[in-house]
């Protein structure tokens, strides 16, 4: 144990990782806590339920050979699994809700280079606005009305969005997170991962380096240890972590290659198991003396075999003549990750700005040995000594030497192949709070409060114990039901039914009860003679002839039935599933009813939707961390590139890329927040239901009711409900006032506009009337000349003068009438817009 605790070992050999492995996480003694009971619960989830019978048995002979049960105990009993579709029911609602995070800068320094960003955006729009303003003044001028439209419509401080404003450091980490969410399929992570916790109240997830990258992985549950505070509700808040997990030889072989020596590959080969995988009764887990680190992958598989028939799992060189075995040949490797402690020096300068910087350096820099030595608490609150000195160049320099936490990292392969002993590459470090220290690993324990956690399936166990109980029962009266049995006293069928007129029998071996059965079936009759007997004397006690009796009782089995109803309604609120969430209803209860049934199953479940979404985000904000110092370190060791490019497809099949430059990743402090939880599943609902009606609306009061539903699903205080409510009133009242006041305006135009048209068409008709009179009076005029003596070139007995005049006056008229025309159709056209507009505005 000496290993463990010297954490602050300065030469970390290998001995030194070594020790500790295998102190913590021995070869050949891991025991899992309740291994056993997690195993069976994963078994019962996949209708496994021999330990469901065994339950049965005991429940079904308490007293030893006074009661039996009610089956033969060697008759194979049916598991009905009602678990499943509350399981799956609670998967699917963790899947309803959305994944929405969003990264956020959180220190000074990146804060304050956004806020520059925000006056770039907004001096460049304004400059935008000015220069458009500009090239329409110099290319053809621009009246008054144009420039205050202009000025009007130029943005303002108060326009630009500064909450949900994104720096460009900001877009690229969210990015990277939706890259996340696509890469590794996050709902896959997140189903997995909270299977695991509705079986067996917990779960693990882990983001460890794959072939250099980053790469989140979920653990199970009954291969992963841990070992933190008993009050720390965080696994990641631990001193170590280790997980175990079986591998193939290739893959063993892949992992390995160029970490050791060739013979080390080569005796992969000859890994076979060792004695401590021989089968005995440990390897029952029925009988809670199993050990995990040596099961089977399959424990029920490796009872029924003694002779090597299944996977085997390698723990130690040997020689086997099995060909099947080594063909099937797997291999333990076990991970451990712990909390130790490095020297390093926290070196702090002025930079040319007379800024203080600090730098985190190793134990080993060179620190000038007439520096002056002084004795501080630093912003740590910790004594410490500092060193003080100038340097060649006049700057002033302190050192300060601490031991602050750090994740070291070792695997075995086996039990004697150890690789990857080491410092956790891509691990975060904070300048600001060395000492804010957690692990990979991110999980939670949901419900062990002050005593050890059961799950959501566990506590449905009972219940599911009494339905397999009660159901194998009805499955016995079903077995047996005949329904109804015809008792036919055949006595007192006559004789003759089977002869013909002659007494002679109708057919060789004629039956008169297969004759009159046929009877009763054709022509629908019954024949019987109360008198007739075997012995021929008569009967005083004759009986009826049929007689029904019925064998089973259906209702013995509808009686059943309910009882099974009860036991899976119980079942299901023991998992907080309701029957309705299931699409069970009740002939009696209506849609509200069964909308505040399934409403009240998310808030029960909530606390499990919570912790599962904080789990995942503490996970996906582990995974930027290391992807910001995979790059950082990929630009380091490629100092001549100044950008690379990720490409990924999204869900909906777009092509996207991610620039990633240098200065992207130069930050000091990200946090990820999560956008989902359950006002936002009952917003969605809410507003769901709403949909129909808004568009029957035309739309009318959206965006506020979309407000109002919004801040009661968030919880927001009743007085802050009630000022939105007023608010929105006043709102309504002030837009119904302003419409009323259109509805006169428009009226009034509309009334102006009609009186206006019938004076136009009554000045029409009189200035037509007029100039017909005119042109009447013009033509006798002109008829007068019509037999002088004139020039007369056609000879048509018209004055060549009097017919030009006459011609002239004719067009003229046309003239006129035309203008009459144009200006009853402008006068329509004007009427038309003015009723269109009132339309348009009583509309809105």
């Amino acid at each position: 144990m000496e290993a463990v605790f010297n954490l602050r070992e300065r030469n970390k050999s290998d001995d030194w990782y070594k020790s500790i492995m295998n102190t913590i996480v021995p070869f050949n003694n891991t025991n899992m806590e309740s291994y056993e009971k997690y195993r069976l619960i994963y078994a019962i989830l996949n209708n496994d339920g021999s330990v469901l019978f065994r339950q049965l048995y005991e429940l079904c002979n308490p007293e030893g050979e006074m009661f039996k049960l009610p089956f033969e105990q060697d008759r194979e009993i049916v598991i009905y699994n009602r678990l499943y579709p509350k399981f799956m029911y609670l998967v699917g609602q963790m899947l309803k809700r959305g994944d929405n995070f969003d990264v956020l800068l959180l220190s000074d320094r990146d804060n304050a280079a956004k806020d520059e960003e925000i006056k770039k955006v907004l001096e460049a729009a304004i400059n935008q606005e000015l220069m458009i303003f500009q090239a329409q003044m110099e290319a053809g001028g621009a009246n008054a009305e144009q420039i205050e439209e202009s000025m009007r419509t130029m943005p303002k401080p108060e326009d630009i969005d500064i909450k949900n404003f994104k720096s460009e450091m900001e877009i690229f980490y969210n990015d990277v997170v939706e890259y996340f969410k696509v890469k590794f399929d996050i709902k896959s992570l997140k189903s997995l991962s909270f299977k695991h916790v509705l079986a067996v109240d917990r779960c693990f997830m882990v983001v460890v380096e794959k072939n250099g990258q980053p790469h989140p992985m979920v653990l199970n549950t009954l291969h992963c240890g841990f070992h933190k505070n008993s009050n720390e509700e965080r696994i990641e808040k631990g001193d170590y972590w280790w997980y175990r997990t079986p591998i193939t030889v290739t893959e063993a072989i892949d992992e390995l290659e160029g970490k050791v020596e060739d013979e080390v590959l080569e005796r992969l080969r000859g890994y076979t198991s060792s004695n401590y995988l021989t089968p005995n009764t440990a390897w029952d887990v029925t009988s809670g003396q199993a050990k995990s680190q040596y099961n089977y992958l399959s424990v029920e598989e490796g009872m029924e075999s003694r002779f090597h028939d299944n996977r085997y799992i390698g723990q130690s060189t040997g020689t086997s003549g099995d060909r099947r075995y080594r063909a099937n040949q797997l291999i333990w490797k076990t991970y451990l990750e712990f909390k130790a402690y490095r020297e390093v020096i926290f070196l702090t300068m002025f930079n040319e700005y007379n800024e203080v910087v600090t730098e985190i350096v190793d134990s080993k820099y060179p620190i000038p040995k007439d520096a002056a030595t002084t004795f501080i608490v630093n912003r740590y609150n910790q004594k410490a000594k500092r060193y003080e000195w100038i340097d060649e160049f006049g700057n002033v320099m302190y050192a300060e030497k601490m031991y602050i936490p750090r994740r070291y990292e070792i695997t075995r392969y086996g039990y004697d192949i150890f690789t990857d002993m080491r410092e956790v590459p891509n691990q975060p470090l904070s300048i600001d709070n060395p000492y804010d220290f957690e692990l990979s690993c991110k999980g939670r324990i949901f419900s062990g409060l002050n005593a050890e956690s059961i799950s959501l399936v566990e506590r449905a166990l009972p219940s599911l114990l009494q339905y397999t109980f009660v159901k194998d029962l009805q499955n016995r009266e079903l077995a047996k039901y005949e329904g109804y049995i015809k008792n036919i006293d055949a006595s007192q069928i006559p004789d003759y039914l089977a002869m013909d007129e002659n007494g002679n029998p109708l057919y060789e071996g004629a039956d008169k009860l297969k004759v009159w059965r046929y009877l009763r079936r054709t022509l629908g009759d019954s024949y019987y003679d109360p008198t007739a007997t075997t012995s021929g004397l008569p009967n005083n006690q004759r009986t009826t002839a049929v007689t029904a009796e019925q064998a089973g009782s259906i209702g013995e089995i509808v009686n059943m039935q309910q009882l099974l109803d009860l036991i899976d309604r119980e079942m299901g609120m023991q998992m907080l599933v309701p029957p309705q969430a299931e699409g069970i209803y009740s002939p009696s209860s209506n849609v509200s009813d069964n909308q505040q049934a399934i409403a009240q199953s998310y808030t029960m479940a909530e606390e499990y939707f919570r912790l599962h979404q904080l789990v995942i985000k503490e996970t996906v904000n582990e995974y930027v961390t290391q992807f910001t110092n995979y790059y950082r370190r990929f630009f380091e060791t490629n100092p001549e590139k100044t950008e690379t490019f990720l490409n990924y497809v999204t869900s909906d099949g777009m092509k996207k890329t991610i620039r990633i430059k240098p200065e992207l990743l130069n930050h000091e402090d990200l946090g990820i927040f999560i956008h989902d939880g359950d006002y936002n599943e009952r917003y969605r609902q809410m507003m769901t239901q709403m949909i129909q009606p808004l568009a029957q609306n035309a739309g009318e009061g959206a965006e506020r009711i979309s407000e109002l539903v919004m801040a009661m699903t968030r919880g927001d205080s009743p007085e802050k409900v009630h000022k939105m409510i007023a608010a929105a009133a006043r709102e309504q009242e002030q837009r119904m006032q302003q419409q009323g006041q259109q509805q006169q305006q428009m009226q009034q135009q509309q009334l102006q506009a009609q009186a206006q048209m019938k004076q136009q068409e009554h000045n029409n008709k009189l200035e037509q009337i007029t100039l017909t009179k005119q042109l009447d009076a013009e033509i006798k005029a002109m008829d007068v000349y019509k037999f002088t003596d004139d020039l007369n070139q056609d000879k048509d007995g018209v004055p060549d003068h009097i017919e030009a005049y006459r011609a002239m006056r004719g067009m003229n008229q046309k003239d006129r009438e035309l203008d009459i025309k144009e200006k009853d159709i402008a006068s329509k056209e004007r009427i038309a817009k003015i009723s269109k507009k009132e339309n348009t505005k009583s509309s809105k």
